[in-house]
């Protein structure tokens, strides 16, 4: 599907479906949305504002990281957002940015850009006099999207660390390395996305004026933050699973102290279980009534003096 948004004049008309797509005329600027274009749309776009097909074939590439090109007319980009409800965890958009047209490119509708259709829709002149403009305001507001999520990853790995110092189980186990891999995919969209805005902002092209300059270096100031944010959480996840392990072994050394005492305790009275069940028919108090009961208070004897000696030396 088409959508072209062209300003002439300072108004703005929308144009749903169009048979053809042609370049804007002289004084007129153009937004074109593509949301799932076929291959008859997609010829279109090609023949009226000469996209590169390759680029296009990466526009259009499921998952496809982030991505700049510079080519004669015109700047190629891909960008990505947070979306919960893909695979992934993020969606991305294609951009086709000229002096005076940009097309954003997607293959499912996505929520961010009818938002930022309808602020197009009450200042067009704002961001359609100077398209790059519209192309700051989409990544802008893409990368808002990657601070709240790791904003939200941090506070629950902080939740997974404080629960390791208690009793450890393998369910934090699993928690930690499904948030690290979630961290890893995220990492390396937001690595990439970085190097783009880093190269956007540094290209000089007429399809980008000097007044924007400082907001795209803005943009790349914002997901620098968001990629040093993301290293912090995947060293509190370092963390959170170094917690685990070393609550694992205290428990384990406590599990085994613990036992080890009970060996040792068992092992005397052992002893003397073993020489008292020996076949002979002389042994001291064997036949005395008492001599039962002096065993076994013994051994409870041996066994609380063991303890008390234990305790004595701090070994329990």
């Amino acid at each position: 599907m088409l959508r072209i948004h062209r300003l002439a004049a300072h108004a703005l008309s929308v144009e749903e479906a169009p048979e053809s797509v042609t370049p804007p005329t002289r004084g007129e600027r153009i937004w074109v949305e593509a949301v799932g274009p076929s291959v008859e749309e997609c010829s279109r776009l090609v023949q009226g504002l000469g996209l590169h097909e390759l680029a296009l074939e990466d526009a259009l590439q499921p998952g496809h990281p982030p991505k700049f090109e510079v080519f004669d007319t015109n700047l190629f980009l891909i960008a990505h957002t947070p979306d919960s409800d893909a695979e992934e965890g993020t969606r991305k958009i294609a951009m086709f940015l000229a002096k005076d047209w940009i097309v954003t490119m997607l293959r499912e509708p996505l929520e961010r850009l009818h938002s930022i259709a309808a602020r197009v829709q009450r200042d067009p002149d704002r961001y359609l006099q100077a398209p790059a403009a519209l192309a700051h305001l989409i990544l802008d507001h893409m990368t808002d999207g990657f601070e709240q999520l790791v904003d939200e990853l941090r506070e629950h790995v902080e939740g997974i660390e404080d629960t390791c110092y208690g009793r450890p189980h393998s369910a934090q186990m699993e928690g930690i390395l499904e948030k690290r891999q979630e961290a890893a995919r995220l990492a390396r969209t937001v690595r990439s996305q970085r190097d783009v805005c880093a190269a956007l902002f540094r290209t000089i092209h007429p399809s980008l004026p000097k007044r924007i300059q400082p907001y795209l270096r803005d943009i790349y100031d914002h997901i620098l933050r968001v990629h040093e944010q993301l290293e912090g959480v995947r060293e509190g996840l370092a963390a959170a699973r170094d917690a685990y392990f070393a609550s694992v072994n205290t428990r384990l050394n406590e599990v085994m102290r613990t036992l080890t005492v009970i060996a040792t305790i068992m092992m005397p009275l052992g002893v003397i279980t073993g020489v008292y069940g020996m076949n002979f028919d002389w042994m001291p108090g064997l036949h005395t009534p008492g001599g039962f009961w002096l065993v076994i208070g013994g051994m409870f004897g041996l066994g609380f003096g063991m303890v008390a000696f234990f305790r004595w030396r701090r070994w329990l």
